[in-house]
């Protein structure tokens, strides 16, 4: 029996066992050192600025980790910080032509955008671009690019990723730009972003489903939109059960005045969409802004104060109730 219980424990955790731990420095490339990595090792970078392409479609090899148990992490030293800087002109891209990245998780970390100065409009900075998946970016900062998205995840096959606890600040366009299904942004705190703090949004498909938008402070974005086109603090659009739970959105501005600034919008060809538990105070447009096309929105038990409206439903079969004004 006692050599029974070893055979299945071998079986059953054979990448922990052989699981390492990596530390470079300043001067040393991370994408060098991202090479030796497999499922189950840490990397961590010392106290410095890594600058770098950073961008699979143009050489970068991610790894990839085989499960939430067995991940590959990139990350701060213990009590330092790394700045991961991408060379002039590019962004950061997570993604590759040649197969799926997945399981990848970066922590404790800046995200420096200061060279990522992109063709002018819609260009995500930090991005999650086609064939990865189940990527995690948490307790990092995602700081600061003239004319670009914060973090934008890939229309379509990028799902189940996770940006958890990050501050998202400063960009002159969209906070997060999501595509994709199943993904979840929780507590992070997304503030002084031009346009949309949260943009879920799909140029018109529908199986954008089940993202959780839950737990994050939205907070005074809005106020250098670069186009015409009305921004709110939370968008849901283009899919279905798509959640915006627990979240703080607050001072959402209209840069154009001309109608935006709305706290949460439903729009587009939303189905299903969860407006629930939200605390939306001090935007310049309506609290909760349910526009024609979409059906069966759930607005519930939102605390709606000091904002430009109320809760305006001009969508169908709508489900309003236990609201706060």
């Amino acid at each position: 029996m006692r050599t029974l219980f070893l055979m299945l424990l071998t079986l059953t955790v054979p990448s922990l066992a052989h699981a390492a731990t990596y530390t470079i420095g300043p001067g040393e490339s991370v994408t060098s050192a991202m090479g030796r990595l497999n499922p189950g090792d840490t990397l961590y970078l010392k106290t410095g600025t890594y600058t770098e392409p950073f961008h699979g479609y143009l050489g970068t090899h991610w790894p990839s980790g085989s499960s939430w148990q067995a991940p590959i992490t990139i990350a701060s030293a213990p009590g330092e910080t790394a700045v991961l800087r991408t060379s002039t002109g590019n962004t950061f891209d997570i993604g590759t032509s040649s197969g799926m990245v997945q399981y990848l998780i970066f922590d404790r970390l800046v995200f420096d955008g200061a060279n990522s100065i992109a063709d002018g409009v819609h260009r995500d900075f930090l991005k999650l671009d086609g064939g990865s998946q189940f990527i995690r970016i948490q307790n990092s900062q995602i700081v600061g690019n003239p004319k670009s998205i914060g973090v934008g995840v890939q229309w379509g096959d990028s799902t189940n990723n996770e940006l958890l606890n990050n501050e998202i600040s400063n960009f002159s366009i969209y906070g997060i730009y999501m595509g994709g299904s199943s993904n979840l942004i929780d507590g992070n705190n997304i503030h002084d972003n031009g346009g949309y703090g949260i943009h879920l949004y799909g140029w018109g498909r529908t199986d954008y489903d089940n993202n959780v938008i839950r737990n994050n402070r939205i907070v005074n974005n809005g106020g250098m939109a670069v186009s015409t086109t009305t921004t709110c603090g939370i968008l849901l659009s283009s899919g279905s059960n798509n959640q915006a739970i627990n979240n703080v959105v607050m001072d959402q501005q209209d840069g154009h005045n001309i109608g935006g600034g709305c706290g949460v919008q439903v729009y587009g060809t939303a189905r299903g969409a969860q407006v629930i538990g939200n605390t939306i105070t001090g935007n310049h447009a309506a609290c909760i802004d349910v526009n024609p096309g979409s059906r069966g929105a759930v607005i519930r038990d939102n605390v709606c104060q000091s904002n430009g409206g109320d809760i305006i439903d001009n969508g169908g079969e709508s489900q309003i109730a236990h609201n706060w004004f």
